[in-house]
């Protein structure tokens, strides 16, 4: 019987220390998606102002202009060489900033909602390995206890096996799908600028 509460005292624990490697595994992990989302939030922040400085205020004094055009009155209210530039531009000045910015700005937004949705897959992980842990830890101290009974420990470790299997289960989705997002983003933020 002593021999058995060893075994059993060493499973958990070294099920204790697979679970803490697991879980700080996904910190690590969780650490990396923050540190991205930051940058990928800088480089979205850098990327619109740097459309908005290059197109809005053109696109203002364009539309302007539009509208003291339509202002004339009478015989002055005609389509002349000077309104037709004035509609070249804008065009012009809308197509530009539309397929210089707006595929790169809505392909970081994308991103970061993936990276925020890994994110969130993430803590909730952590949150469980944590459980799980304190559950071990709780059981390994139940084992090695004189009073508890043979029945009562074999009901626990096997809740607490199927528990632990689909945390892992879930826990490797997890780290896969936050790998491919990362794996799937460019390199460097600079290169959608």
């Amino acid at each position: 019987m002593e021999l058995k509460k060893e075994q059993s005292k060493t499973s958990f624990d070294k099920r204790v220390d697979e679970i803490a490697a697991a879980r700080a595994a996904l910190k690590k992990c969780l650490t990396a998606c923050e540190a991205e989302k930051v940058l990928l939030t800088r480089g979205l922040e850098k990327a619109e102002a740097f459309a908005a400085s290059r197109f809005d205020w053109p696109l203002v004094v364009n539309n302007q202009c539009m509208v003291f055009r339509e202002m004339r009155i009478g015989i002055d209210k005609v389509l002349d060489k000077l309104e037709i530039e004035l509609l070249k531009e804008n065009e012009m000045l809308r197509n530009t900033a539309t397929e210089q910015f707006d595929q790169p700005i809505h392909q970081t937004k994308n991103l970061l909602h993936v990276l925020l949705q890994c994110t969130a897959l993430l803590e909730s992980d952590i949150a469980r390995k944590k459980e799980a842990e304190l559950l071990d830890t709780k059981l390994s101290t139940l084992v090695s206890s004189k009073t508890l009974s043979v029945r009562l420990f074999l009901s626990l470790f096997f809740v607490a096996s199927s528990v632990l299997e689909a945390l892992d289960h879930t826990s490797c989705a997890h780290l896969h799908s936050g790998t491919r997002a990362l794996q799937c983003q460019p390199t460097s933020v600079g290169a959608h600028v």
